[in-house]
C-alpha cells in the first residue's frame, strides 16, 4: 500500500470520528490549510499555491446524486468577523455520493473569498491587510433544495502574522559614498519576514535632480536610473550599471516580493517597500562633513 492511499484511509477515519462524536449530522467537512498564509482575503483565492481545501463527506453509502452547498465563516482573535451570504456568485450545487469523499481545492473555493460574496465587510476592510492573530477558516454543508443544515461547522485555525519589509544598510542614510574606478558599490539589506519561502527583492536606484527636496519625496517623483531583481540581501553595482556622477545625490529602496505564479502574495507590511535612503557621490580625496568642503579641500591639494 503506497503512501497516497494510506493518507487517503486515514483521511477516511478522521472524518468518521468526527461525525461520531458530533450532532448526528449526515454530512462530514474537513478543512485543511498549508502556510504561510496571505494577510489578505483575496490571497486565499488567487494564490496558485494551495492554501485552503475542504473534503465532504455524505456518511449514507446508500444516498446518491444528493446537492448541497457551503456557507463560509471566518473569525479572527482581533475580532473581525465575515462570512457569506445565502447566494455565493460563481458557484453551483456540490453533488455528494453516499460514501465517497469530495475533493474541493483552493480554485473551487475561490469564489467564498470574493468581495461581493462576503457579509460584514466594506471595501477598505477587504483591500487592508488582516490584522494580526488567531484566525479560524471554518466551512458547513447545507443541503441545497431545503437549505438546512446538514454538518457541524468544521474549522481550521491560522496564526497570521505579517512580515516587515527589508531594512536597508548600505550605504547608509546620508552616507558620503568615495568614487571608486571601476565602479563598484555595494548595496546591502537585511530581510526582516519569517517563514515566507522564495522572497525576491526588486532594487530601485534614483537620482536626485533637485536638492532642494526632501530625498524620499525627490525618489518618488523621480525616475528610476537602475533597477534590479534578486534573491540576495546583497546588490553589487558594478561598471555595467549606469555611471554614478561624481557630486551627484541619489537614494534607492528594496521591496521584498513574493510571487505564486498567479501575482503578488500579500505577506508584507507596507507593501514589501523599504524605507528609503539617500547618499551622496563624492570625490576620491579624503571626505569632509560637506560636498563644498570636498571641493575645497580637494582644489587645495592641488
Amino acid at each position: 500500500m503506497n503512501l497516497k492511499n494510506i493518507k487517503y484511509i486515514f483521511l477516511l477515519l478522521l472524518l468518521f470520528v468526527q461525525g461520531a462524536f458530533s450532532q448526528d449530522y449526515p454530512c462530514q467537512v474537513m478543512v485543511n490549510m498549508s502556510p504561510p498564509y496571505p494577510l489578505t482575503l483575496s490571497g486565499y483565492g488567487s494564490s496558485v499555491q494551495e492554501k485552503i481545501n475542504l473534503t465532504v463527506l455524505l456518511g449514507d453509502i446508500s444516498e446518491s446524486g444528493r446537492e448541497v452547498g457551503l456557507k463560509f465563516y471566518i473569525e479572527g482573535s482581533s475580532g473581525f468577523r465575515a462570512g457569506s451570504g445565502d447566494v455565493v456568485t460563481g458557484t453551483s450545487p456540490l453533488v455528494l455520493e453516499g460514501g465517497v469523499p469530495l475533493y474541493l481545492t483552493q480554485s473551487d473555493l475561490s469564489p467564498y473569498f470574493r468581495y461581493e460574496n462576503l457579509q460584514g465587510l466594506n471595501p477598505q476592510a477587504y483591500g487592508a491587510l488582516l490584522p494580526e492573530g488567531m484566525y479560524q477558516f471554518c466551512f458547513e454543508v447545507y443541503d441545497w433544495q431545503s437549505k438546512r443544515v446538514i454538518s457541524a461547522r468544521s474549522c481550521a485555525g491560522a496564526q497570521l502574522q505579517g512580515n516587515s519589509p527589508p531594512v536597508l544598510n548600505l550605504p547608509s542614510k546620508g552616507e558620503y559614498v568615495i568614487q571608486q574606478e571601476p565602479q563598484n558599490l555595494i548595496f546591502q539589506w537585511s530581510p526582516m519576514h519569517i517563514n515566507v519561502p522564495n522572497v525576491e527583492y526588486e532594487f530601485t536606484l534614483v537620482e536626485l535632480w533637485d536638492t532642494g527636496m526632501d530625498p524620499g519625496a525627490a525618489f518618488l517623483s523621480g525616475r528610476p536610473l537602475y533597477q534590479a531583481t534578486t534573491f540576495s540581501p546583497t546588490l553589487l553595482y558594478g561598471p555595467s550599471g549606469p555611471a554614478l556622477l561624481q557630486g551627484r545625490d541619489y537614494a534607492w529602496r528594496v521591496r521584498a516580493v513574493v510571487w505564486d505564479g498567479a501575482g503578488e502574495a500579500d505577506y508584507f507590511y507596507n507593501n514589501g517597500y523599504s524605507e528609503i535612503f539617500h547618499f551622496s557621490y563624492a570625490s576620491p580625496c579624503s571626505p569632509p562633513s560637506v560636498l563644498m568642503d570636498a571641493y575645497n579641500h580637494c582644489s587645495m591639494s592641488h
